[in-house]
């Protein structure tokens, strides 16, 4: 391909003159798809156009502060277009800033959040509904987490671990050892976060929905002896 560009040739609208492709420019609606006349002439050309306007700047760098404003008002679908192809093919380096973002100042990124959610209500419940709907354990994992940081608790589990863990306990409440593939679930702090447990997977365990109701935030060992039990799932002391 290289060689051919190099061999054939074209004559140039400007001077007359008979040159080859790589004399040319690009140009998508050209003879051979270059443009009609060499790049001498061209060059030529665009520095007799510059003599000619000396001094002159374009609307976007003659001090118009508004000039941008202005051409995304009247270009909304070009801009979107261009944004979202951006956001796709560099989606790892806008995550990227946003986390460095985050972390230069975490209270004014609060904020910023706060401020959004609170102005944009319905549309933040919209979203996180999907969310939900499209992952739940991961979602409900999420508020788990948080919960866990603001008691400062000193271990962690990951979503591995808890699915792990309703295999190790056979699908079945901890409690009542209810079928948990059949009825709803939480997963349960043993010791609760408020009374100094941890969020490590030796304190997590299955609960169907309506003992994890009722233990809530009790002591384990007072609520097992309150309901008559001597432990809860079988790996518990």
């Amino acid at each position: 391909m290289a060689d051919a560009i190099l061999t054939q040739s074209k004559v140039c609208t400007k001077c007359s003159l008979d040159k080859v492709f790589n004399e040319f420019y690009r140009h998508p609606q050209g003879k051979f798809g270059l443009a009609p006349i060499c790049k001498a002439c061209q060059a030529a050309k665009n520095a007799k156009w510059r003599e000619q306007n000396k001094g002159y700047k374009p609307p976007c760098l003659a001090g118009d502060p508004d000039y941008w404003k202005k051409w995304r008002e009247r270009n909304p679908e070009s801009l979107a277009s261009t944004q979202k192809k951006y956001r796709e093919a560099n989606q790892e380096l806008l995550a990227k800033k946003a986390r460095d973002r985050m972390r230069a100042d975490q209270v004014a990124h609060n904020a910023r959040g706060e401020d959004w959610r609170k102005k944009n209500s319905e549309r933040f419940n919209e979203l996180r509904r999907a969310r939900y709907a499209k992952n739940p354990e991961r979602a409900i994992d999420q508020v788990r987490q948080r919960r866990a940081t603001k008691y400062a608790s000193p271990t962690r589990h990951t979503l591995q671990e808890v699915k792990d863990l309703l295999i190790t306990q056979k699908h079945c409440c901890a409690n009542c050892e209810d079928d948990l593939s059949i009825a709803k679930r939480h997963l349960d702090h043993w010791m609760p976060i408020s009374r100094g447990g941890s969020d490590g997977i030796e304190n997590l365990q299955w609960l169907c929905v309506p003992c994890n109701t009722k233990k809530r935030a009790h002591d384990p060992i007072d609520w097992l002896s309150q309901i008559g039990k001597a432990s809860h799932w079988p790996r518990r002391p």
